[in-house]
């Protein structure tokens, strides 16, 4: 196969160069004919033929290529070199970089849903999922933290920011038109949600699949503040820390409030503009993986 390599060179441990990747490649047949290292030069990359963009790296690098990959048919696949790897957990795609690329040759190509955030006039796509409250403050008190160098031990301090944001938030009003039904209230979190898993791999909508033509919309309110803790604790000695949270799957979303802070996937905006509607865009992209997620 003809290759575009979308490489991160500071994810993770920062153990795979751009050029033990793209021979990493080579070595299985394929032929690597650009490497780019952000969404904007995929875009470009993206204007000459070719048959997969292998991306290499975290979350965030998986979420700016799908801005530039979403309507063009091209298949993705993600080599994981990030933290939490979320995506690539959902999809099936984690595990060595050697061992994916040479299942490249068995994996096959699969549509998945993508969504579109629309606030202020502006359009902005997502894959993992976006929200308030909760994740948007552990956003913040990470990027104020030092951050350890090993992966896992960053997900420790993660987890743990994590648990202390849901122990000491106070509630926020929002109000939410989920499909045309009022579900209005007071939440520690809203998150509408493609895959399962959130920020440390917290699995917050364990139903959600990238592959169902529906986001789920997860309300965290103070009736499931202590049930969410102890998921966490579950989640920090081992356990996959699944917990049933107030919600549904909707295909279309309206969030109005007195918020600062959201996240759009891993990034962090700033943007009091409100209302936000949230929309699904079924196999708005191609994934080449060992099978559809569920």
């Amino acid at each position: 196969m003809h290759v575009i390599l979308m490489h991160n060179p500071s994810a993770g441990s920062e153990e795979h160069s751009a050029r033990d990747l793209v021979r990493a490649i080579e070595r299985a047949g394929h032929t690597v004919i650009e490497h780019v290292t952000d969404g904007e030069s995929l875009s470009r990359a993206l204007r000459s033929p070719c048959q997969l963009v292998a991306i290499a790296g975290g979350d965030g690098t998986v979420g700016r290529a799908a801005e530039a990959l979403a309507g063009t048919g091209v298949p993705f696949t993600v080599l994981a070199l990030g933290t939490a790897n979320n995506v690539a957990r959902t999809l099936r795609l984690d595990g060595p970089v050697e061992a994916r690329i040479a299942a490249w040759a068995t994996d096959t190509v699969h549509e998945v849903d993508a969504a579109t955030a629309r606030q202020g006039g502006v359009d902005r796509l997502f894959f993992e999922a976006i929200g308030f409250g909760v994740f948007p403050e552990l956003v913040l008190e990470a990027d104020g933290t030092p951050a350890p160098d090993d992966p896992e031990e960053k997900l420790v301090r993660d987890l743990a920011l994590f648990r202390e944001q849901v122990a000491r938030l106070p509630l926020a009003r929002y109000e939410v038109d989920a499909d045309g039904d009022d579900l209005s209230g007071d939440y520690l979190m809203v998150e509408v949600m493609n895959i399962p898993l959130l920020g440390p791999r917290v699995s917050l909508a364990s139903a959600a699949s990238p592959s169902d033509g529906l986001l789920d919309l997860v309300l965290v309110g103070e009736a499931q503040r202590e049930g969410l803790l102890r998921a966490l604790d579950r989640r920090r000695d081992g356990d996959d820390g699944r917990i049933e949270l107030p919600g549904r799957k909707v295909a279309r979303v309206v969030i109005a409030g007195d918020w600062q802070w959201q996240h759009h996937d891993g990034d962090l905006r700033n943007d009091r503009t409100s209302p936000l509607e949230a929309k699904v865009n079924p196999a708005a992209l191609r994934a080449l993986a060992p099978r559809p997620a569920t």
